[in-house]
Order: C-alpha cells, then structure tokens, then sequence
C-alpha cells in the first residue's frame, strides 16, 4: 500500500507544475490582450479578458485542492490542499499572484472609465488586491476615490492616508482627493452640530 502511495504521488505531482504554468500562460495571455483593448477604449472587451484571466489564475490556485480531491483515496488525512498547492514551482505561485493582482487592478481602472462606475464593484475589486498586497498605491486611490463617491469619506481618507504612505508624498491627485475628503467631513460635522443645536432648542 504504501509503495503503492509513492509510486503514485512521484508519477502525479511533477505535472502539477506543469499545468500550472500553462495556465499561467494562458492568462498571461488574455491580460495582454485585454490591456490592448483598454488602449483602445473597448472596455466591455477588456474586462472580458481581464475575467477570463482570472479565471486561469483561480485554476492555478485550486490545483493543489483539485489534485487532493481526485487522489483522495489514496493519500493519507495528512496531507491536504495545502501540501499539494507547496509542490507547484514557487516561481509560478508568485507570477500568479502578481498577474492576479494586475487584473484586478486593471478591472477596477476599467469600471473607474465608465459613465456610471459601479463604485461598489470597484470596491470589491481592490480589497481583492489588498489579500495579495497593501502596498500598491494607486490600488489605494481607486478604493479612495470609489469610497468617496459612496459617501465613506472616513474610509476614503484612511485610503488616501495609505495611498501616499506607499507611493509620492505628494501626489497632486491623491492630496486633491484627501482636501475633499476633509472638507465633506467638516461639511458633515458643521450640520451634525446645527441639527443638535436645533434639537436641543438652541438658535
């Protein structure tokens, strides 16, 4: 039985690199041809390709689950998605998180060019990016500026806040868009302060 089990996981797990790197072509791919779409200003196209990229680069991380889930009679309770997923060439898995991080970023633009954003969307879009990495800068002015037009300002500041610690101290877009955050803000606070006053009978 056991001879049985590593015959089995020696002749199995070297193609998982293999399919993962495929894949990753793939949506390597597919992103390209969406980034020329969007140069065109075909966005329907763009995010069409952008999604399907991203569908390859899911593909890529579920490899390790899917390969547990065909062999699950074979391999012990020991070993789990996550141990298949640490056999795929490091390499790959780093590639596939950075591409994966593109294309949300590249969604998000997108949906920013359109008449009427779906702000919420866009949202969404970038907290995806932040599970990868907090450190992208215009991820941060894109959540900014979606919040701000949600009505967050608070969390639109917070955002803006971040997208100048990880990028230039003084971008003119970001410490623009942090002065209107600001000035709503007081705006609010001004007739929080006048509807108490009335509230309480003050004039």
């Amino acid at each position: 039985m056991n001879e049985n089990l590593g015959n089995c996981s020696s002749s199995v797990l070297p193609n998982l690199s293999q399919r993962a790197e495929k894949k990753l072509f793939l949506a390597k791919s597919l992103k390209l041809e969406g980034n020329n779409f969007f140069k065109q200003q075909n966005l329907k196209e763009a995010i069409r390709h952008y999604h399907r990229a991203l569908l390859y680069v899911k593909g890529v991380e579920n490899d390790g689950s899917s390969m547990l889930r065909d062999l699950g009679a074979t391999f012990t309770k020991t070993e789990n998605g996550k141990d298949f997923e640490e056999k795929i060439d490091p390499v790959i898995l780093k590639q596939n998180t950075e591409l994966k991080i593109d294309c949300y970023n590249n969604l998000s633009a997108c949906l920013l060019k359109n008449e009427k954003p779906d702000y919420e969307k866009i949202v969404f879009y970038c907290r995806e990016v932040m599970k990868c990495s907090s450190e992208n800068p215009k991820t941060h002015f894109r959540m900014a500026l979606a919040l701000f037009e949600l009505g967050d300002f608070n969390a639109a500041l917070e955002s803006c806040n971040e997208a100048l610690r990880c990028g230039p101290s003084q971008d003119s877009k970001i410490t623009n868009l942090k002065r209107r955050c600001l000035e709503q803000l007081a705006k609010k606070s001004y007739e929080n302060k006048i509807m108490y006053e009335k509230m309480l009978g003050f004039k």
